[in-house]
């Protein structure tokens, strides 16, 4: 890393009122890249703290949307399931207005979600997915029932596909690197 050039910055959050720093310690945070000089102070700052909206998706899409289940060797696959996925976080979050915030007996006595209660803050996606059939339930129903079909074809009789391409396996030897590395 010491070829690499990169900007150090510096961010310390201040109260509004009293001027004094809201933490004990100084955030420092590093900036790479070509065009490094071009980005305000602020700017890293918000870039730096909107990187947990990021991290709350992967960490929910892993634990609740299945978003590191899905395997095939098709990238194309694999994208559209990325795509998948992004569109059912967008719709817990979109349908975060119809949803209520609710606490668990164990959890009433919590100061965060008294504070949750108390402020009126949006309910989480995790509790938005709870209620997600309530919500559901609450449309029209006429656009839910069950229309007659006429069965697909299927595929014409003598049809051949073409086959996938068969890789050698490669075996990693002891003196031999990875790719990337």
């Amino acid at each position: 890393m010491k070829d690499k050039v990169f900007r150090l910055v510096q961010v310390r959050l201040l109260d509004a009122q009293t001027q004094k720093p809201i933490f004990e310690k100084p955030m420092w945070l590093g900036v790479w890249g070509k065009r490094r000089k071009e980005i305000t102070g602020e700017e890293i700052y918000w870039a730096y703290r909107n990187r947990y909206d990021i991290e709350h998706f992967f960490r929910f899409g892993k634990q609740r949307l299945l978003l590191d289940k899905f395997q095939t060797p098709e990238e194309d696959h694999l994208q559209s399931w990325l795509e998948i996925v992004s569109l059912a976080y967008w719709l817990l979050y979109v349908a975060q207005e119809q949803a209520n915030y609710e606490t668990h007996k164990w959890q009433q006595y919590d100061e965060n979600h008294q504070k949750r209660k108390e402020f009126g803050l949006k309910a989480t996606p995790s509790q938005v997915q709870n209620q997600a059939q309530r919500i559901i339930l609450g449309f029209e129903q006429t656009d839910f029932l069950p229309k007659l079909q006429i069965k697909g074809k299927g595929r014409k009789p003598g049809t051949i596909l073409a086959k996938r391409p068969r890789y050698p396996v490669r075996i990693k030897g002891k003196n031999e690197k990875k790719e990337g590395d």
